[in-house]
């Protein structure tokens, strides 16, 4: 997938993790704008960056697995996954 000047895009775990991220000032806001402005790109995801994403956001019972899941299929569905 091309985002016009022949790269690809991708979504690394820190940016979905911070997009969902309320315990913070900024970075929410920014991540989130970032994940949205994606949509709209030629961009994929990674299983590793979703699989990390799981993994950080379960930890120390930050998030609820079943939460968890359900966000990490939302972004399979908006996304392609390589």
């Amino acid at each position: 997938m091309n985002v016009g000047n022949g790269k690809m895009l991708s979504l690394d775990a820190n940016i979905l993790i911070y997009s969902l991220d309320r315990d913070s000032s900024l970075k929410p806001e920014a991540a989130s704008k970032i994940v949205d402005q994606a949509i709209h790109h030629d961009c994929v995801l990674t299983l590793q960056s979703l699989g990390e994403f799981h993994s950080a956001a379960t930890g120390k019972n930050k998030m609820s697995k079943t939460t968890a899941e359900a966000q990490v299929r939302d972004w399979m569905e908006l996304f392609p996954v390589v």
